[in-house]
């Protein structure tokens, strides 16, 4: 049987994704936790785990005051 993915790493899958195709380039900011609540339908908690992935990943940082930025992946070719 196949186990259902936690909605967070379906967030954390989405949003890495979107960083891999440039939908979000290297110094844009993502939606704000609330929009991302909003986007998703999901609690705060929920939102938070996914970015806290994509941050522990190094592929967001959190700048105080403006929300989560994606910064410059390295590409190894």
């Amino acid at each position: 049987m196949k186990e259902k993915m936690k909605k967070y790493q379906e967030i954390f899958n989405d949003l890495q994704e979107k960083i891999a195709n440039q939908t979000y380039q290297s110094g844009d900011l993502l939606p704000t936790e609330k929009e991302l609540q909003h986007i998703y339908s999901v609690s705060r908690d929920t939102v938070r785990k996914s970015l806290q992935l994509l941050t522990e990943q190094g592929l967001i940082q959190k700048v105080q005051g403006r929300g989560s930025q994606v910064i410059q992946q390295v590409v190894i070719r």
